[in-house]
């Protein structure tokens, strides 16, 4: 899944770590017919909010903490996942060839 989810992206294969988190992430909150619940649900308890899922690789524009007055109030970036242990997403910036949390996105995905 971690594979297809970078060939789909069109990602270098170095955020292969963050493709397998991803997948990790997505199976963990899909439906299992033998249990009658997600993973997640089994674990925790508690019914998992799909709410903020968005599609691995997509363009994001991260608000940008240290503005300057006439200077841009978004960076273009690409979603490659959730934090850990805060409700942070994963942008790739691969111009910097960095990855940041951020809290504040902007997804450019459309859903059918």
């Amino acid at each position: 899944m971690a594979r297809r989810l970078l060939i789909g992206a069109e990602l270098p294969k170095q955020l292969r770590t963050y493709a397998v988190l991803a997948s990790a992430h997505i199976r963990n909150r899909c439906y299992n017919h033998r249990t009658g619940k997600t993973p997640y649900q089994c674990l925790t308890g508690i019914k998992p909010s799909l709410s903020n899922m968005h599609v691995f690789g997509t363009v994001c524009y991260a608000y940008v903490q240290n503005k300057t007055k006439l200077g841009a109030r978004a960076a273009k970036g690409i979603f490659v996942g959730h934090g850990r242990s805060s409700p942070a997403f994963l942008v790739y910036y691969p111009h910097q060839n960095t990855i940041k949390k951020i809290r504040c996105a902007k997804f450019t995905e459309r859903l059918h």
